[in-house]
């Protein structure tokens, strides 16, 4: 039997809100919020195991393209979007991917946090081997407390094996996986080396967290849960948040392919699922019945349509649950206003036209607009203002580089008009200390006569660039 090349998803997702919101003049309205969310958060905290493997050994399984592409954008969603506190994130990946990902953690991490949580067995970054694995999800079931959330997240490899005495089990495929092709179906081998969902299973139930939810971007055989409880829960929605529940829903039945796409850059179903998430100013593209929430229901009923739709119905995602409790997922719009206060304490550091851009880069960011490639460039420069440990010096190069100018110097013979863009600048010989990096129309003229001199000029952060002309009668 041909092993499964689909990609894997195993993650938790769950949002909430703390604090109380505040509307302000001027600005886009956020999705409505439940005013029971708005008085008293549903979790005391949040916890993520972030796991994404593109390269595998040589030989039985072929490297992914966008394993890697799914955790780190699972990651961007719960720390930038949901308020995940990043020294609660761990992730794992291949030894390819180790340093970049350690980069972007540690740009969430003071050093003394990072040192501290090393100290403490919570690694915060490693690699994705079967024994991290298992022992990241204990980690989890050991520091998360009874009314938390946990997250966790698999993109990879996956197989399904039929056991010698009837039925079939699913794995989950380390980066460390060593496996012969005439091996895949020998149950013993595979077990040995992949994590079966028996096993993930026994985690989920060491884990106190009040709500725990797989998201598995695979098609394999067995949820791994038993589904004593239906979907469909009686009661408020604020009372049955405070129930317990474990669910998961996965891309596919078993024998199905889990495919991945270059124009999405991710698994069809973890592109489903950002799409889902993913907050805008109106709702979520889930939020069926525009409360402000996404409960369990709306999302396995967009993800059903939506994957179905990516893959021509080659996938068609499974679900179940055990518990009665509910799960929302509410943007934390709090997170919204702390990042813009944040910027606004830099009001007598930058320049009003600069803070007034950078809030509202940040504000497009937060609800998933497409962002210009000029404001994708700045967003780096609001990701460093965002971070408490920014210092004066680094704020001046902020704003030195949010516009990039160079110097223009212009000189004619016998003298000319200099015309910038359209617009007048003065006479020559004229030097402009602060002009735009990038392409500009330059124009010289004289008195009636004179032949007027059109350049195009490009201008380099830092340089100086000389145009000198000598104007001729016509």
């Amino acid at each position: 039997c041909k092993w499964l090349c689909g990609l894997w998803s195993l993650a938790l997702l769950l949002a909430g809100m703390t604090g109380t919101l505040a509307l302000e003049r001027g600005v886009r309205p956020w999705p409505r919020i439940p005013s029971a969310f708005q008085r008293e958060a549903p979790y005391r905290t949040s916890w993520a195991l972030l796991i994404g493997i593109n390269t595998y050994p040589p030989g039985v399984w072929s490297s992914l393209n966008y394993a890697v592409a799914d955790s780190e954008a699972m990651y961007d969603l719960l720390v930038n979007h949901y308020g995940f506190p990043p020294e609660n994130v761990l992730v794992l990946t291949d030894k390819q991917a180790l340093s970049r990902l350690q980069k972007k953690v540690l740009s969430h991490l003071p050093k003394k946090v990072f040192s501290r949580l090393q100290e403490e067995g919570w690694p915060v970054i490693g690699e994705a081997t079967k024994q991290n694995i298992l022992d990241a999800l204990t980690t989890v079931a050991g520091k998360c407390g009874k009314e938390d959330r946990v997250i966790v997240f698999f993109s990879g490899h996956g197989h399904t094996v039929k056991l010698p005495r009837g039925g079939e089990r699913g794995y989950l495929v380390p980066t460390d996986v060593h496996l012969a092709e005439k091996e895949l179906q020998e149950a013993a081998r595979v077990e040995e080396e992949c994590v079966p969902m028996t096993e993930i299973r026994l985690k989920a139930l060491l884990i106190k967290a009040r709500h725990v939810l797989f998201l598995i971007d695979a098609c394999y055989s067995g949820l791994a849960i038993s589904g004593r409880s239906p979907l469909r829960l009686p009661g408020k929605v604020p009372r049955a948040v405070r129930y317990p529940m474990l669910g998961i829903i996965t891309a596919g039945r078993a024998g199905e392919e889990a495919f991945e796409n270059p124009e999405w850059g991710h698994g069809a179903f973890t592109k489903a699922l950002l799409d889902a998430l993913t907050p805008t100013p109106e709702q979520f593209r889930a939020d069926a019945d525009g409360d402000g929430m996404v409960t369990l229901k709306e999302l396995v009923s967009y993800l059903d349509s939506a994957v179905r739709r990516l893959t021509q119905d080659g996938q068609n995602p499974q679900s179940d649950q055990e518990g009665e409790g509910l799960f929302v997922y509410v943007p934390d719009v709090h997170l919204l206003q702390r990042g813009k206060q944040r910027l606004q304490d830099f009001a007598d550091q930058l320049p009003r036209k600069v803070l007034r851009e950078a809030q509202q880069i940040w504000e497009r960011y937060f609800w998933g607009e497409k962002l210009s490639a000029q404001e994708r460039r700045r967003w780096q420069l609001v990701v460093q203002l965002l971070d408490e440990r920014v210092t004066p010096a680094e704020v001046a190069e902020v704003q030195a580089r949010w516009t990039p100018t160079g110097i223009l110097c212009v000189n004619a013979v016998p003298w000319a008009e200099v015309v910038l863009d359209g617009k007048p600048v003065g006479q020559t010989p004229l030097r402009l200390d602060e002009v735009s990096v990038g392409e500009h129309r330059l124009q010289l003229r004289w008195e009636e006569g004179y032949r007027t001199v059109e350049r195009t000029v490009q201008i380099q952060a830092g340089e100086m660039t000389k145009v000198g002309v000598r104007l001729k009668k016509e």
